[in-house]
């Protein structure tokens, strides 16, 4: 995912990612995996919140 290295190259400090429910799955594992050493935390909408 080129997105994933040029965050990686632009801010190494990061250390956690946060992503929406529709990446998740293996790929996008995999391919934060291939960059560093980052957390992946899929984040799942609640069904009580309203709105955007």
């Amino acid at each position: 995912m080129p997105v994933l290295k040029e965050a990686r190259r632009l801010f190494p400090f990061i250390e956690r990612i946060f992503a929406d429910g529709g990446y998740q799955g293996e790929a996008t594992a995999e391919a934060v995996r291939e960059l560093g050493a980052w957390h992946l935390e899929i984040v799942k909408r609640s069904d009580t919140v309203k709105g955007f």
